[in-house]
């Protein structure tokens, strides 16, 4: 009979015998002496991603085939399972650790005479871990032992193996491990002989399974760590949340203190001094009525300065309500209302008609009032003003610009711009409370979009920006 036909009428006889006469399954009902080692599990990587009871499940994927051991560790040794199907390597695995003489099995486990731990751990499994590739052996119990590593998200986060093979039936081999486990020799050699052989066919099969277990396992770490991070950036999240609320809360009882506690004596501090203009000015001296007047238009700064502050605390808490609106015609009415404020005025206005923006109006007629608000107040010494409203592109993006030949400014200082309080010309220069512009940046960013600007001293100014939802 040739080679291929005899291995393939094994394969069948091995098939209906385990069918027509299935085995009694060894590990049910047994309790190795030394109890459950997992309970020393440390690390728990694998422990607490998988689960004891469906690695257990997934063990018995590749040992039904074998009837013979398996063990999962993490990295640094410490089991996430062991099993132990057969009485030969339950009978091995028993003897080694009574070799440790002691009931403690942290102790045991690092005396290194437990032999079959020895050989299961050190030369296969972490043999695995360290090569990161399969590792095939002969274990000190006198049968093999097939190690894979365990890969989740690119890293190795432990091993699996499984025992496989024949236990030794050769008499001096039989007689070298009676003595090196110390244990009876006829006892050793009924073992041995009741353990039943499986054709080289299944035992392929189970490596392949053991394969594809560390990978199934592998993948279920990477999924827990992924749903444990979700969970810890929910909870980071929710924390940032109430701390945010809390922010928001003290930022609303700070804006009410401002708006009472400061401009009430700010009105009492305009009103006596008007009071004092009204009805003594006569009385007052050149220097006194220069004070009085200086007073006032401190105070005045100090109003609007309070007023802009105000503004800008509010936007972050306003609401956005997105619609699309001809932007261009909200240019043409705010110049109109600049005009009329300054009729003596000469200026010039290019605006591009019927461009149309996607943006909360309301919070929009703010930025266009501030960046006309500034074209118009920087071109205020030229003899012909000039204000340029239209759109451009900037990486492949529809961009916003207005424009004037005003004073233009440093570019060296253009990262103070958007800045509170931070100003590239003196109070006496052009009035203002530096707040203008920071509002600015803050409403476009809350609409999706960002602002820069582009100037040279004594050439005017450029802000370009954008909208989100374009």
């Amino acid at each position: 009979m040739s080679t291929d036909k005899q291995e393939k009428l094994e394969q069948i006889e091995w098939l209906l015998e385990k069918i027509v006469k299935p085995e009694v399954d060894d590990r049910e009902g047994y309790e190795p002496p030394y109890g459950n080692l997992t309970e020393l599990n440390t690390q728990r990587v694998i422990l607490d991603a998988v689960g004891e009871n469906i690695l257990g499940n997934i063990a018995n994927d590749y040992l039904d085939l074998l009837e013979t051991s398996g063990a999962i560790y993490e990295t640094n040794g410490d089991y996430a399972l062991g099993i132990f199907s057969s009485g030969w390597c339950q009978f091995m695995d028993r003897s080694s650790w009574n070799l440790c003489q002691t009931s403690d099995n942290q102790t045991a486990l690092n005396s290194g005479k437990w032999l079959c731990h020895e050989s299961c751990w050190l030369e296969a499994s972490k043999a695995s871990i360290d090569s990161a590739q399969p590792v095939d052996i002969e274990c000190a119990g006198g049968i093999h032992l097939y190690a894979v590593p365990i890969m989740s998200g690119g890293k190795i986060v432990g091993s699996m193996n499984v025992g496989y093979g024949d236990p030794p039936t050769d008499p001096d081999k039989l007689a070298e491990l009676a003595a090196e486990y110390q244990v009876d020799f006829k006892e050793l050699e009924s073992v041995a002989k009741a353990y039943r052989s499986r054709p080289q066919f299944i035992i392929e099969i189970a490596k392949k399974r053991l394969q594809s277990s560390a990978k199934l396992v592998g993948e279920m770490i990477q999924r827990s760590q992924m749903e444990k991070e979700l969970r810890r950036q929910r909870e980071e999240l929710n924390k940032q949340a109430l701390a945010l609320a809390a922010a928001n809360k003290e930022l609303k009882s700070f804006t009410y203190s401002v708006s009472h506690d400061l401009r009430a004596p700010l009105r009492k501090l305009e009103g006596f001094c008007q009071i004092l203009m009204d009805e003594h000015l006569e009385d007052l001296p050149g220097q006194a009525v220069h004070y009085l007047e200086r007073i006032q238009y401190v105070s005045q700064h100090m109003s609007q300065l309070v007023n802009d502050l105000l503004r800008l605390s509010r936007i972050s808490q306003e609401e956005v309500t997105i619609e699309t609106f001809d932007i261009s015609a909200m240019v043409s009415a705010i110049a109109i209302q600049l005009e009329e404020e300054s009729p003596e005025r000469e200026i010039v206005w290019e605006i591009t008609p019927r461009l149309f923006a996607n943006g909360d109006r309301r919070l929009m007629e703010i930025v266009l009032g501030n960046l006309l608000g500034n074209a118009w107040k920087f071109t205020k010494h030229e003899d012909m003003a000039k204000i340029k409203f239209g759109v451009t592109t900037h990486k492949d993006q529809k961009v916003f610009l207005i424009k004037d030949n005003g004073v233009g400014f440093d570019m060296e200082y253009a990262d103070k711009l958007f800045m509170p309080f931070k100003r590239l010309h003196s109070v006496e220069e052009f009035e203002g409370t530096g707040i203008g512009l920071a509002t600015v940046r803050r409403i476009i960013h809350r609409l999706g979009g960002e602002i820069w600007a582009e100037a040279q001293e004594g050439q005017g100014a450029a802000f370009y920006f954008t909208l989100g939802n374009l």
